[in-house]
Order: structure tokens, then sequence, then C-alpha cells
């Protein structure tokens, strides 16, 4: 299975990051990552994220990716989705 989904990583001060209920994949990274987790363990192969940029510029657009990139990314490694790959191809 796949699914898309928005994105948005905040400081752990930040209200989105402390509201009982969360967006998906909206919050500090280790949250992120746990949504993504929760994700793989639901059996999502595949999981396609829109960053948001509440400002609607580029450089938050940027500073959104390059964050993911360094704080995110290298532990997805670590994330295995429940049951085998399915390709999106018909």
């Amino acid at each position: 299975m796949w699914t898309v989904t928005s994105a948005y990583l905040t400081a752990a001060e930040h209200p989105l990051a402390t509201k009982k209920v969360r967006p998906h994949c909206t919050g500090t990274p280790a949250q992120v990552l746990s949504d993504l987790a929760g994700f793989a363990e639901a059996g999502y192969s595949l999981v396609n994220l829109i960053f948001d940029a509440p400002s609607g510029t580029v450089r938050e657009l940027q500073e959104q990716v390059e964050w993911f990139g360094t704080e995110v990314l290298p532990h997805c490694g670590a994330i295995a989705a429940a049951g085998e790959w399915n390709s999106v191809a018909p």
C-alpha cells in the first residue's frame, strides 16, 4: 500500500508538536519518525510526503526539506513495512 500525506517539522515547543492529536507527520523529527513507523506497521510500503510551508516562501520549504534530510531521513532505513513491498506500477 502507499499513501500521500503532508509533513511539517517543528521544534518541540511549537503548538502543533504539543497538541494531543497532531496532523500526521507534523511535529518534531522524533514525532514524524514515529508517524512513519506507524504507517509501516499498518502495511504501507511507500509514503509520499508533501512538505508544508505555512509562510508560502520557497526559503521555508527549502528549510523543511533540509531539516527532514538531516534529522529524519537518516533514520528511515530502520523502518520496515509490515508485509511485502507492493509496486505502485500497474
